[in-house]
């Protein structure tokens, strides 16, 4: 834990801590990270930059090249999760205002026939478990379950993306022979 040092000599400036020669792998990634982070003010660095930052860590280009597109990687992962968290909301937000118009118009025709909500009551519970649920899983942004559905989800879009590819080179193709 290399930030752990940094935060106890903020936090307790009286204590004293041990001073290594060496350092694992963890260490070496928080303490690096904290002095770029520090050095570094203006918030970007360009490709210059890095390449003298990675130079001076006797960093080869090519490995600096493979973290690049990891990261890239990485990020492109990140965002495509965050819409699919996106995603998930807006149908779940769809369900609800569903739920809530069909049950409020079962409820106002079964208070105006009886002058109570007893058979509506029965609709709002069995309707609503299942709305629930999806409350729940709309919740859970982590997991096997999670990264199964957005592999799902992703895999759609893909297939949608490629059929809509496919389609504009097919119209292309018509308007060209027209």
């Amino acid at each position: 834990m290399g930030v752990v040092p940094f935060i106890y000599r903020v936090v307790m400036p009286g204590v004293n801590y041990p001073s290594s020669e060496s350092y694992g792998q963890e260490d070496v990634q928080g303490i690096l990270s904290l002095a770029i982070s520090r050095q570094i003010d203006r918030g970007e660095i360009d490709q210059q930059e890095l390449l003298e930052i990675a130079q001076e860590l006797s960093i080869d280009v090519r490995e600096l090249e493979k973290a690049k597109q990891d990261w890239y990687n990485i990020k492109l992962v990140k965002n495509k999760q965050q819409e699919f968290i996106v995603y998930r909301w807006q149908k779940l937000k769809n369900k609800l205002v569903r739920y809530l118009i069909a049950n409020g118009f079962f409820i106002t025709i079964n208070f105006i026939s009886s002058g109570s909500i007893g058979w509506a009551l029965y609709i709002l519970m069995l309707w609503g478990l299942p709305l629930s649920l999806d409350t729940w899983q709309a919740w859970q942004t982590g997991g096997e379950e999670f990264e199964n559905q957005f592999q799902q989800w992703q895999l759609k879009q893909e297939v949608k993306q490629s059929f809509l590819s496919l389609w504009r080179k097919i119209r292309t193709v018509l308007t060209a022979l027209s």
